[in-house]
């Protein structure tokens, strides 16, 4: 009878007996078996180094195994020792992690983080030198104690002066278990502002690398340990592996972005709001502070303008722009007086915004002056539309066909919508402008998918005027109709433009569809007209 006996390790060893003989053989890489008869009592030991455990790359582990047993034809236990089996170690390479995050004291999802001293390179670049840069200092001077964990929240912008932290976590770079080990990060500014700042592993073994790098304001020192950065700038962090060029990460993060007041129609910034930041807990103008935490910053600016604060430190704004750049936590909401010809809140939709020029925009709690919360962090961002006076209508235009030659027919589509979410525009008409050389199709007019009457049409023959009647709040109303190309249309591109009006001022924007003329395959660009007579021959 046969026994077999089989268990797992990283060697194989067999015991053979042959004529009286016995031997053990052990290979490395494979499962330890052994196949004994009935007759054969037997224990093996599989011996390995002390280095084997250590998990060292490119260490050494050597094996062997030793059986002894007893056999009948033989007094006393037999003792069989095998040879030696040798592995070596290596990587396995694994994808890293790249995450940056800004000091939040005082907000409840802050989670403690170990954070190390770090390193800068004084060249700017990865071959160094390296010198220790300074304690990581909080917005308004206050030091950062690194000898206990830090609290800290993901970052997506950063406020001048606010320190960056960084943490990579890239296990394969945890080369030696009992040592802590360092990587390298790239900070960048566009292309005049690079810093690299070395990372400490936050225990031996962990793979996990941590450390800070402190911004403040411009203009742009590379390589001097100090990210010097501007309103409005964004930053970018890059991180490679050493040993695998594959594994690259990036996130690119703000810098005190502009909130812009736009043009709800154009899509343009507009100078001249004026916004006043409220504390909804005291319903009062709100405390602000200045880019050093400390200097008083006005609760109320003007966009497009500029602010002073208590330290006559100034700051202007981009066209449209404005900043409250630091308040503590809590519960806020703006105050917004646009300048003549404009109203506040906005009513046109989100989603209609975000299609205009300048988008996309920052539309969050807030641009409608809803109230909204702070966490501890950088400057508000926060985007607001504004509402043209009179201009409670929206018209969008398509053309159902992008190509056309003399002689085709293109399908037209216009809608107009009244964005006043609670009032209706009467007596709305449609002016709607042909390209050149185009004719409207008399009977083809369906308006909100219902044959109606056809437009008005002006003496050249290129002005249609549908009349619309009353649209009421927050609804659309539907035309189509069709235009034919004719033999004085020119070869190209044909707009075609859209608007629209109504009692008490209403007007819309100007829409536009584009229709591309082409030849007819072997036409000439000439064309000949006259009339056949029938006469009496």
């Amino acid at each position: 009878m046969t026994s077999c006996f089989r268990t797992q390790s990283t060697a194989r060893a067999s015991v053979r007996k042959d004529g009286g003989t016995a031997g053990l053989r052990l290979h490395a890489g494979m499962a330890v078996s052994f196949f004994l008869t009935a007759a054969l009592f037997f224990l093996v030991n599989l011996i390995a180094s002390t280095a084997a455990w250590a998990a060292i790359p490119n260490t050494v582990i050597s094996n062997m195994a030793q059986a002894n047993y007893t056999d009948g034809s033989a007094p006393g236990i037999i003792t069989a020792t095998s040879n030696t089996a040798s592995i070596t170690t290596v990587f396995m390479r694994t994808p890293s992690t790249l995450e940056i995050f800004q000091y939040a004291p005082l907000s409840g999802a802050a989670v403690p983080s170990l954070v190390l001293p770090a390193d800068f390179s004084t060249s700017g670049s990865a071959a160094g030198p390296f010198a220790a840069l300074p304690a990581p200092v909080s917005v308004g001077g206050v030091g950062i104690n690194l000898t206990n964990p830090v609290p800290l929240v993901p970052a997506t912008q950063y406020h001048i002066t606010e320190p960056m932290f960084i943490r990579i976590i890239d296990l394969d770079q945890n080369q030696d278990p009992l040592v802590r080990e360092t990587v390298l990060v790239t900070v960048r500014i566009g292309t005049n502002e690079t810093e690299v700042v070395r990372l400490t592993e936050t225990t031996p073994d962990s793979g996990v690398f941590s450390g800070y790098l402190p911004t403040g304001p411009a203009p742009a020192v590379p390589g001097n340990g100090v990210l010097n950065a501007q309103s409005g700038d964004s930053i970018d962090v890059s991180y490679t592996d050493a040993a695998d060029a594959t594994d690259t990460r990036a996130r690119a993060v703000l810098v005190d972005p502009f909130g812009i007041v736009f043009n709800s129609i154009t899509g343009q910034p507009v100078n001249g709001t004026a916004i006043t930041l409220i504390d909804v807990t005291t319903g009062q103008p709100a405390t602000v502070y200045g880019d050093d935490g400390i200097s008083r910053f006005p609760a109320t600016v003007t966009s497009g303008g500029s602010a002073t604060d208590s330290s006559s430190n100034v700051y202007p704004f981009p066209a449209g722009g404005y900043r409250f750049p630091y308040v503590l936590p809590g519960n806020y909401q703006y105050r917004v007086v646009p300048p003549a010809n404009f109203r506040a809140p906005s009513t046109v939709p989100t989603a209609t915004l975000q299609t205009l020029p300048g988008a996309p925009f920052a539309l969050v709690a807030g641009s409608r002056t809803e109230p909204f919360l702070v966490d501890p962090g950088p400057a508000l961002h926060i985007d607001v539309p504004i509402d043209p006076t009179g201009t409670r209508l929206y018209v969008e235009k398509t053309a159902q066909r992008a190509t056309a030659a003399v002689g085709d027919h293109v399908p037209y589509r216009v809608s107009v919508e009244n964005l006043d979410p609670a009032a209706p525009v009467t007596n709305v008409v449609l002016a709607d402008r042909l390209p050149h050389g185009f004719r409207y199709k008399q009977g083809t007019v369906r308006i909100n998918d219902q044959p109606a009457a056809d437009p008005a049409v002006s003496e050249d023959g290129r002005t249609l005027s549908f009349s619309l009647g009353d649209i009421a709040a927050g609804r659309k109303v539907y035309v189509n109709y069709v235009a034919a190309v004719g033999a004085g249309a020119r070869p190209g591109i044909a707009a075609n433009t859209a608007n629209a009006s109504g009692d008490l001022g209403a007007v819309s924007n100007t829409a536009l569809a584009q229709v591309e003329v082409r030849e007819d395959l072997f036409r000439e660009t000439a064309t000949i007209t006259g009339r056949l007579l029938v006469d009496g021959c």
